[in-house]
């Protein structure tokens, strides 16, 4: 069986009695779309940092999951400006020290929306942290329902993201407003938004480190499936 650890979003609701109940939650999509690529997924709660190397040992692969929160800007040597969202710091250094483990030992890694956009940064990358800052950009959240599309990218010829698609130019759903910036150093873009934004980047080198702004796991069309099958190939 091959394991992938996934992470995971906290919030705490109200149960039936009125008392507080705090969870760890995670989209079904997530888990479908690993499950049908052949690998079994497990939650990753956002624990002490000292217990990072024992999870990288026992996964084959992770999944850095997007969320309702931003990356924060200290990250990347910025100040907090309009527009920045709510932060997860304990979420935010557990997937961040997943990240790295993953690119020193070679572990396969795959960043969706968010989880690009930490990839991209602890690479030495940088963001916009609202895409008011980028004025020229398109609307980058959708009001529709993520499993509709909302525009298209152009994938990079020969890019790792082209080999899995199989196509040159892909309709993705968009729910983010943070925008990458300076692209992270070993990474390359292999997808790019008609206003110019970067929507994917990977490892130039062999190991498999792959980020996408979108959600394909919410899309069913093949292309997006076979990233999911791509990754999983590569655990």
């Amino acid at each position: 069986m091959i394991w992938i650890g996934v992470t995971c979003d906290f919030e705490t609701i109200v149960d039936s009695r009125g008392a507080p109940a705090p969870r760890y939650i995670l989209g079904e999509a997530y888990i479908k779309s690993i499950l049908n690529a052949g690998a079994f997924p497990l939650m990753l709660p956002h624990p002490d940092l000292k217990v990072v190397p024992d999870i990288l040992d026992k996964i084959d692969g992770l999944v850095v999951s997007g969320g309702d929160f931003d990356v924060p800007p200290t990250y990347y040597n910025a100040k907090p400006r309009s527009g920045l969202g709510k932060l997860q710091p304990q979420r935010s250094n557990v997937e961040r020290a997943l990240i790295e483990g993953c690119l020193k030992k070679g572990t396969p890694l795959l960043g969706i929306c968010g989880g690009m956009q930490l990839l991209n940064v602890v690479c030495g990358g940088t963001l916009h942290q609202d895409q008011s800052h980028r004025p020229e950009s398109l609307e980058h959240q959708q009001p529709n329902d993520k499993r509709e599309t909302s525009h298209e990218v152009q994938v990079v010829p020969h890019s790792r993201l082209h080999q899995l698609t199989g196509v040159s130019r892909l309709e993705v759903n968009s729910t983010h407003h943070q925008l990458l910036d300076t692209v992270g150093q070993g990474l390359k873009a292999s997808a790019i938004a008609p206003d110019g934004v970067v929507e994917a980047i990977e490892w130039s080198g062999e190991n498999f480190a792959l980020g996408v702004q979108w959600h394909p796991e919410s899309l069913a069309q093949e292309a997006h499936q076979n990233i999911y099958r791509g990754f999983i190939a590569a655990c």
